[in-house]
C-alpha cells in the first residue's frame, strides 16, 4: 500500500495535494542529495519504474537547473566541475532544448559559448559572468545533459590565467569557511544575549 493513499485515507492530505506535495518532496530529495559534503551519488533517467511508484508529471531538468542554481558553496561546485581544465561543448540537438527549459540569460550566455570545445577556464575568460556562476552553470548543464565532455580537444588558456583563476576558487573557500565559523559563533552569541547580539558583532566585526 501507498503512504501517499493512506495520508489521503486519514485526511492529512487532499487528493487534490497529492502531486503538489509529490513535486516538494522530488524537490527536496534532489537538493539534498546535491548538498551533500561527502560521498557519491548517480542522478539516471529510466522510462520504466516499479509499480507500485507513483508516476509524477514533472520537468527533471528544471528542477536540477534551479537545484544546482541555489548552490552557494564553492567545495561543492568544484567536485561537480570536477576541473577547470575539463573540456565540454553543447550535445548534439540540445540547442532544441533551450526553449523549454527557459534558461536564464547568464544561463543562455555560457551555452551559447560552447557551441565549439572550451575548457571551463576558457569558458570563464570568455563570460561577463563571475567565475563562481560560470562553473557552476557548467555544472548545471553538464547534469541536465545539455553538455558533454570533450576528450583530448579544446583551447590552450593562458597559464597564468589559469592560475590566476585556481586562486580566486581558493580564496572562495576560504571565505566558506570563515562564514560558516562566523554562522556559527552568532548562533551561540544570540541565544545567550538575544538581540543584543547584533550590537556585539558591530563591536567586534
Amino acid at each position: 500500500r501507498r503512504i501517499e493513499d493512506a495520508l489521503v485515507e486519514i485526511g492529512a492530505l487532499k487528493r487534490e495535494d497529492l502531486q503538489r506535495a509529490l513535486e516538494l518532496q522530488i524537490t527536496r530529495i534532489v537538493n539534498d542529495a546535491i548538498s551533500l559534503d561527502s560521498g557519491e551519488y548517480t542522478i539516471e533517467f529510466l522510462s520504466d519504474f516499479p509499480r507500485e511508484l507513483t508516476a509524477v508529471s514533472f520537468d527533471s531538468d528544471k528542477l536540477i537547473l534551479a537545484a544546482i542554481g541555489s548552490v552557494d558553496r564553492w567545495s561543492l561546485v568544484e567536485r561537480g566541475i570536477s576541473s577547470i581544465e575539463r573540456v565540454v561543448r553543447q550535445v548534439e540537438g540540445a540547442d532544441a532544448r533551450v526553449f523549454a527549459l527557459d534558461l536564464t540569460e547568464g544561463e543562455s550566455q555560457v551555452f551559447g559559448l560552447l557551441g565549439e570545445p572550451l575548457s571551463i577556464a576558457t569558458i570563464c575568460e570568455r563570460s561577463y559572468l563571475p567565475n563562481f556562476v560560470v562553473c557552476r552553470t557548467v555544472w548545471a548543464l553538464l547534469i541536465a545533459g545539455m553538455l558533454e565532455d570533450v576528450r583530448g580537444t579544446g583551447d590552450e588558456a593562458d597559464d597564468d590565467r589559469r592560475e590566476q583563476i585556481a586562486t580566486e576558487y581558493e580564496l572562495e573557500g576560504e571565505v566558506e569557511r570563515y562564514n560558516t565559523v562566523f554562522q556559527n559563533l552568532f548562533g551561540v552569541v544570540f541565544q545567550r544575549i538575544g538581540d543584543y547580539g547584533y550590537d556585539f558583532v558591530d563591536r567586534v566585526v
